[in-house]
């Protein structure tokens, strides 16, 4: 009993008479909330503390790399004297960690500059689409030979299983699937796990709901030689990174897209595929979407495998860090950071054309914000990216929640049941080919959460192309583009929902994209495009208009169901249907390979109605219908 006396007063005078300094609190605070900045703007990083003293800054592109240390000092503060000032810009797009120390505390900070503007660091292996040819061509010749062992039936009715596929090498692919009850064709989610080897229990999974409340089919994917409920011992071997296709990351991304061609051939399958993951799980998502055209839509949460290139450079690289891994090994990094390019999701992102919805924390030091940007950058379909400026490697319940909404809205019978119900649609307008003139006019459209919305702030920029474009009013939803060459041009209209950006703890808001190509003059086909086709070479005829010819469409006016018949080559995915006010009031979605749709318009007002035709692409035709009570 003494002796515990004696500590516990030894504990109460050493908190006591603890110097002042050990009590300190230094802050970082930034000049804009948002912490967003132009390349060479001038970013205000205020220190403040309740103590007096010197104290050390630090300036990373990436705070595991010593070498990416950008800038340092020292701060002093004085009696009255509340903070300290730092001035800090970068000359390219890019985003930093800022460290403050003082008396053995530390706080930190984040700064981007041009975020949605950075690109990845190195352009992609010419034989990127050949290796990956390669190994789908090794995958296709392995039959999935599906194995299901039931495990039971879940309260609202959803059928449980254990999954067993066939993979390459001999190797298993397992996970647990989950059904609804009922006969009618199901959208199918495709769940991809973050890092790691611990068995799981079903329960883990099917806590989600996707089935059980969303009448959707689920599977939640392993990606080790093991049932879920074991631990795989040779879990992420065999990794030999001095070639690439010895990368685990190979073995990941097949085990997926066999798990899609197995969910895809199901007979209860509606032809809509979502895939969600964090972390690991983000980055694999995004390649799945990069490599297999039937993915629908993916929401990711701070995608790993991006930017692998940063080490090489002392620059942001993300999760697992291949360069980092070479030298930790004793390998040439030169070497395997080429290899890597295989594996990253920068190039992967620019071949997935359908809807992405990122989301991002600012701090986050496992996979750095800036990697993430870089990929996101890349895609040329519907882009949301939820920004988080005081997060780091988190997912917070707009990813948990916040996959139910987006599924809902991108999924054809998907149900969102649950109360978080934010959606986000910004449309750019139609492509334009063969544009004859050096200024065109773009009309764009917001809708936020269903509803035309006419507030958000919105801003038009060039992504691609050859020379200048002017626009007469960026920050209008309707403007003039003036092109200074010929050429084809990729355009980018970004509106942006401040959601929950005063809230104190967790500053949030979300930005989200649309693109049109815009060819002035004869299309170059050697030039990327975006969003949808370019047009044909030099015939004068407008590309959007020839298709539009190809559609027939009818009764016009209508009482009650509209038909619409259209060429399977233009591989329309579904129609939305507006108000002539824009409110947005219905969508249907279409199975691939259907030729013909029957819209039924026989609960909507009579008036007039614009039916917005939109293919795999992202690109969009519309059609101005009339209903009449008949």
């Amino acid at each position: 009993m003494r002796t515990s006396f004696m500590i516990k007063t030894f504990t109460f005078l050493c908190f006591a008479f603890l110097p002042f300094y050990a009590k300190s609190q230094v802050k970082i605070t930034l000049d804009n909330p948002k912490a967003h900045y132009a390349v060479g703007e001038k970013a205000v990083f205020r220190i403040s503390s309740n103590a007096f003293g010197k104290g050390t800054y630090e300036i990373y592109y990436d705070t595991h790399d010593p070498l990416s240390l950008i800038k340092k000092g020292e701060f002093t503060i004085q009696q009255g004297q509340s903070d300290t000032i730092v001035l800090f810009t970068l000359t390219e797009p890019g985003v930093v960690f800022f460290k403050a120390f003082q008396n053995y505390q530390l706080a930190t900070s984040t700064a981007a500059f041009a975020p949605l503007s950075i690109q990845p660091i190195e352009k992609e292996p010419s034989d990127f689409d050949d290796f990956w040819k390669r190994q789908k061509d090794a995958l296709n010749a392995v039959q999935p030979n599906p194995q299901l062992t039931f495990l039971r039936v879940l309260p609202r009715g959803s059928t449980l299983y254990m999954l067993q596929l066939d993979n390459i090498d001999n190797r298993k692919i397992y996970g647990y699937l989950v059904v609804p009850s009922g006969n009618d064709p199901h959208a199918a989610v495709l769940q991809l796990p973050p890092f790691g080897d611990l068995p799981f229990d079903a329960n883990d999974f099917i806590i989600n709901d996707f089935a059980e409340r969303c009448n959707a089919i689920a599977l939640y994917l392993t990606v080790h030689n093991a049932p879920p409920n074991q631990r795989d011992p040779n879990a992420y071997k065999p990794n030999n990174l001095s070639m690439p296709e010895g990368f685990y990351n190979r073995l990941m991304i097949l085990s997926g897209l066999q798990a899609i061609q197995y969910l895809t051939k199901r007979g209860d399958f509606n032809g809509t595929l979502g895939i969600c993951g964090n972390s690991q799980g983000g980055g694999l998502a995004i390649s799945l979407g990069g490599l297999d055209s039937r993915v629908s839509a993916i929401m990711a949460a701070n995608p790993a495998s991006s930017e692998q290139q940063g080490v090489r450079f002392h620059k942001a690289s993300g999760f697992p860090r291949f360069g980092k891994q070479a030298v930790d090994l004793g390998l040439d990094m030169a070497l395997v950071s080429k290899n890597a390019k295989y594996h990253d999701i920068v190039y992967f992102a620019k071949r997935y054309k359908n809807p992405l919805l990122v989301l991002t924390g600012y701090k986050d030091d496992v996979t750095p914000t800036a990697t993430i940007f870089a990929a996101v950058n890349q895609h040329r379909g519907s882009s949301v990216i939820l920004h988080q400026r005081e997060a780091g490697h988190e997912y917070p319940a707009e990813y948990w929640y916040g996959r139910y909404a987006f599924f809902a809205q991108h999924l054809k019978g998907f149900n969102n049941t649950f109360d978080f119900k934010k959606s986000f649609d910004v449309k750019a307008g139609d492509d334009r080919s063969n544009v004859s003139t050096d200024t065109v006019l773009l009309r764009g459209s917001v809708y936020l959460d269903g509803t035309l919305n006419k507030a958000v702030p919105v801003r038009w920029e060039k992504v691609e192309g050859v020379g200048d474009v002017t626009f007469s009013a960026p920050n209008s939803r309707e403007t003039s583009a003036k092109f200074s060459l010929p050429g084809t041009y990729v355009l980018r209209l970004t509106a942006e929902d401040a959601y929950k950006f005063n809230d104190a703890n967790q500053p949030k808001f979300y930005t989200f994209s649309d693109y049109i190509t815009v060819t002035r003059g004869k299309a170059d086909t050697t030039t990327g495009g975006g969003g949808g086709s370019t047009g044909g070479g030099g015939t004068g005829i407008d590309s959007t208009l020839l298709e539009k010819q190809t559609i027939r469409i009818g009764p016009n006016p209508v009482a009650s169901e509209i038909r619409i018949y259209w060429q399977e080559i233009y591989n329309y995915k579904g129609v939305r249907v507006y108000d002539e006010f824009g409110n947005f009031k219905f969508s249907q979605f279409f199975y691939p390979g259907q030729r013909v749709a029957h819209v039924d318009l026989s609960q909507c007002p009579d008036g007039i109605y614009m039916l917005e035709m939109e293919n795999v692409n992202g690109r969009r035709i519309t059609f101005r219908v009339v209903k009449t009570g008949g």
